[in-house]
């Protein structure tokens, strides 16, 4: 899948590389939080832990596609015979597969797995998280891959580069011997010659042992050498400011663009005399009540993702409840204190509805549906709603029975905890896709319905003229940031040794006038969003 990173997506690949270098957790976080990542991960959760060998892995292609992601082998989905065998065979005898191929990941993953052993890793949650861990990072390598494939690289190979420890880890993996061969020149016919030519080619270029102890400079002063670290340092900075800043202003201003279209056929719109006089008596009713439905799914959908992960948890207690090196009393405690944060998860998805009532969609008392129209043309959202008091009885009675396990032979007690959580997972599973399905068919049809009906006219007008400020804000912004990039290139054409005052005067009187303009809204009165301030609302 292909991920639209928030805060990279749109920026060229110079831009989105600074700006990722400066905080790559913040970007692999933002990955994992995107839904399409949160399903593939909830789902091999559930799956993994009741595969009973590799033939049952290797027939759920979803599964199987999710842990060849997650070593960067998701290309190898269809060669489900090869990895088969790669999975069966033990990777530390000298006849199996992974040792006559070149590419190390394939040996990574057996290692790693030993599936030819047994299939107990899949059943450990820890190691399910350090499997989530790799696979988020692919997604997120494959995303930038997607915007630019250069990003896709560069990530790669700074994430790799100090495992190189001689020519040959670069022969063997396919993207470090790209970015070598396109940084050196090296020309494309090569990777048709033996495998010691291609050694010998890029050793004529290149110290790869320098990746991995890092480049050591000599026959330049150590001043010399400080100074000019700090005068590209300084030239980059300005730069990567002045990119970025140019690009947050252009999403704003095209932001505040349409946000002034849209405000332009508001009259007509909301007439309640015209034509849509009828859908506005309607929505009237509709708005608020749509709004509830929002809350009350987001509520659920947070509160039921919560318990799936803590029911996960609750699986892996069952099977280290197995092993006799574990203390059975501090299971049961952990246990216990699982249960407990599940049914609070449960009865803590309460939120306040616009009407002043409050809704739990997990504790409704009743499996029903409700439906509410948004318009006279046929659009509708429903809203389903769950008594949860089964699942929480069926997570109570594997309690029940994971406190009698008497010991790690109790297998009778053990089994019977395990059923008892797998049929709470398959209750759970039920709950989350149809609150992700009522989410989805809600934002869609919301998205596609005209609101016609006027519930704050007033603040309207303001939002509307506070809009029309900050555009021309932006636009003196700009001309500000356009005459900031030029003074950075007039430093740049200068000797080191000139006088740059004029130059810094201006640019501390250019930054004044941006800020002010940040801070300051061209008329009183009006909100300004341009500073960072809360979100504001200017409801219909």
């Amino acid at each position: 899948m292909s991920i639209l990173i928030p805060g990279l997506y749109g920026l060229d690949a110079a831009t989105a590389w600074r700006t990722f270098t400066k905080d790559p957790q913040k970007y692999l976080d933002r990955v994992a939080k995107d839904k399409s990542v949160q399903k593939e991960v909830a789902y091999f959760a559930q799956k993994a832990p009741k595969f009973e060998n590799v033939d049952a892995l290797v027939k759920d292609r979803r599964a199987l596609q999710y842990l060849l992601d997650s070593y960067g082998l998701g290309s190898e989905i269809n060669n489900a015979g090869r990895i088969k065998r790669i999975l069966t065979e033990n990777p530390n005898s000298s006849s199996a597969l992974v040792n006559k191929l070149s590419d190390p990941r394939f040996k990574a993953m057996a290692a790693s797995l030993r599936l030819d052993q047994n299939m107990s890793k899949l059943q450990r949650f820890s190691f399910r998280e350090t499997i989530k861990e790799a696979y988020v990072q692919n997604e997120f390598e494959q995303s930038l891959g997607a915007q630019d494939p250069a990003l896709r690289q560069a990530a790669y190979f700074a994430r790799n580069s100090d495992g190189i420890k001689d020519v040959y880890s670069v022969l063997g993996d396919r993207i470090l011997r790209d970015v070598v061969s396109q940084v050196y020149n090296l020309p494309a016919q090569i990777a048709v010659q033996p495998v010691e030519t291609q050694a010998a080619a890029i050793l004529r270029r290149v110290d790869v042992k320098k990746f991995a102890e890092g480049i050591n400079t000599s026959g330049v002063s150590q001043a010399a050498l400080t100074n000019a670290k700090n005068d590209y340092s300084q030239i980059e900075k300005n730069l990567s400011i002045s990119d970025a800043a140019k690009t947050q202003t252009k999403i704003v201003q095209d932001q505040l663009t349409q946000l002034v279209a849209d405000y332009g056929a508001y009259t007509a719109l909301t007439d309640t005399n015209g034509a849509n006089a009828a859908t506005i008596t309607i929505q009237q009713t509709a708005i608020p009540q749509a709004v509830g439905f929002e809350q009350e799914l987001r509520a659920g959908n947070k509160a039921i993702d919560s318990v799936s992960t803590k029911l996960q948890s609750l699986l892996d207690l069952v099977a280290q409840a197995s092993d006799s090196n574990n203390s059975l009393s501090s299971l049961k405690t952990q246990f216990t204190d699982l249960v407990t944060s599940i049914n609070t998860s449960i009865t803590d998805a309460v939120v306040t509805l616009p009407d002043g009532t409050t809704e739990n969609i997990l504790l409704n008392g009743s499996n029903n549906s409700v439906t509410l129209a948004l318009n006279n043309s046929g659009s509708a959202i429903t809203l389903n709603r769950f008594d949860a008091t089964d699942l929480q009885t069926i997570v109570a009675n594997a309690k029940t029975a994971f406190d009698a396990i008497i010991d790690s032979n109790d297998s009778d007690n053990i089994i019977l905890a395990q059923s008892r959580i797998l049929n709470s997972v398959d209750r759970s599973n039920v709950i989350n896709t149809t609150i992700e399905t009522d989410l989805t068919n809600l934002q869609s049809t919301v998205g596609s319905t005209v609101f016609a009906a006027s519930l704050q006219t007033t603040n309207v007008i303001k939002g509307k003229q506070s809009v029309d400020d900050g555009l021309s804000r932006i636009a003196q912004i700009e001309t500000l940031l356009d005459q900031i990039g030029d003074l950075a290139q007039t430093s740049q054409e200068r000797l080191s040794t000139d006088d740059r005052s004029d130059l810094e005067a201006s640019f501390l009187d250019y930054k004044t006038q941006i800020r002010d303009l940040i801070t300051t809204t061209g008329s009183a009165g009006l909100d300004n969003l341009l500073n960072n301030s809360p979100d504001v609302s200017y409801e219909f």
